[in-house]
Parts: C-alpha cells; structure tokens; sequence
C-alpha cells in the first residue's frame, strides 16, 4: 500500500471537489484558499504515481505538490 500526502493548487475549488468526489482512493481535507490537502491510498507506487499525474489533470486543479509518501510493505 502507497499512502501520499498532496496539496493540490485549485482554480476554480467546486469544480475541483466535484470531480475528486467519486474516488474512493482520495480524502480531501479542508482547503486553505486556494489549496486543498488530499491523502491518497493505492495499492502499488506505480498507481500512486498515475493517480497523482491524473489529479494534476482534473478540471479546476492547477498544480500537484507532493508533500510525502509512505510504502507500507506490511499486510494488515
């Protein structure tokens, strides 16, 4: 599992929350003007990475800041 901490620069933040709002692998925090902290789950870094080249292309999201990520390589 791949945990990543974000912060994504919004344009426009309704328009950004709409389309985060159907996936399930991302929790949205409260947005701080125009920014908004996200934490994503994946199962593998590969889709960490897809999932946070895909965010960056979202309507309304300007700008992805990758603030951490954790590998948890354990089974729970």
């Amino acid at each position: 599992m791949t945990v990543s901490g974000l912060v994504l620069t919004l344009e426009n933040e309704a328009i950004a929350l709409a389309a985060l709002a159907n996936d399930s692998r991302v929790v949205c925090g409260e947005a701080q003007g125009l920014r908004l902290p996200v934490v994503t789950e994946t199962e593998t870094p590969e889709e960490a990475e897809e999932l946070c080249e895909s965010l960056a292309r979202l309507p309304g999201v300007l700008f992805v800041d990758v603030v951490s990520v954790a590998f948890d390589t354990e089974v729970m």
